[in-house]
């Protein structure tokens, strides 16, 4: 068994999926399967994958059902002890990143660490904290680049094919918040994240918050805290508030007015599940 299935999915992205499969190779750490899952590409991206074929332990192009869709065919090929998802077009910071992870045993099923954002040529590096929490997961997420996942997780869980946009952020979520899976945090930077994939393109980011509003209301959230959560969001978004900021037992900021802040503060103490969505 490799210590490592790195899967990439492509689509049409020829140019993006060599610089992928050229960072994957120069690695100095070996004990990896490199598998490609090709959407049915017909921009010479086939080409691609024949002349690093060497290189790649199994690869298929057929259409697909989407990005997810792509991904679970890839943990369902995959033998490795670790997963890392590397979409087309994004690569690795350097050729000693994974050498570097996997110097030694880790315990925890979660590996993650920082990236590189590219955008319009431009580098921005972006530094995860060390320890998350629940409510940092409700406002942000990983970079699923960045992240690398024990092969055990995927034994009870899939990407979810629902949702076209979020559901790595769903994985990780939940895997956080309901699981309580422990996370390991590595200060490197991990990948350089192309900012033109699918969630960069216009309007897909209201689209994407659409999308992980409907999965905390609807999936998330349990029944009796339902109401209490619906009406605060509905409050905060009629309400002209101005940077008030307040904190509950973790130090979380949140920007309200002052009534606001003494029923967010009063609904926190009474009700269980708004203290662990919160914490």
């Amino acid at each position: 068994m490799p210590k490592l299935s790195i899967i990439t999915v492509n689509l049409n992205d020829k140019k993006g999926l060599e610089k992928t499969i050229k960072s994957v190779v120069e690695q100095s750490f070996t004990d990896y399967e490199f598998i490609i899952i090709d959407g049915g590409s017909t921009d010479g991206s086939i080409n691609i994958i024949k002349k690093y074929s060497k290189y790649i332990s199994y690869w298929i192009s057929e259409p697909d059902k989407g990005i997810y869709n792509a991904m679970n065919k890839g943990i369902a090929k995959a033998t490795g002890t670790y997963f890392h998802f590397l979409n087309s077009g994004d690569w690795l910071a350097e050729n000693s990143v994974y050498k570097t992870i996997f110097t030694r045993e880790h315990s925890n099923l979660i590996i993650y660490g920082n990236y590189n954002r590219i955008k319009n040529m431009k580098v921005n590096y972006y530094k995860y904290p060390a320890k998350l929490t629940n409510h940092w997961f409700y406002n942000g997420t990983l970079c699923h680049q960045s992240v690398i996942i024990h092969n055990s997780v995927f034994k009870e869980v899939r990407f979810d094919e629902n949702y076209k946009l979020v559901s790595d952020w769903i994985l990780l979520f939940n895997l956080f918040v309901n699981r309580n899976v422990k996370f390991k945090y590595v200060d490197i930077i991990i990948c350089n994240y192309s900012d033109d994939g699918i969630s960069s393109k216009k309007g897909n980011q209201l689209k994407l918050e659409k999308e992980r509003t409907k999965y905390i209301e609807t999936e998330f959230l349990p029944n009796e805290f339902n109401t209490d959560y619906k009406r605060l969001i509905q409050t905060l978004n009629l309400l002209n508030y101005k940077n008030t900021l307040f904190t509950l037992d973790n130090n979380q900021y949140l920007p309200v007015n002052g009534f606001l802040k003494l029923c967010i503060e009063f609904i926190y103490k009474v009700n269980k599940n708004l203290r662990k969505f919160w914490n």
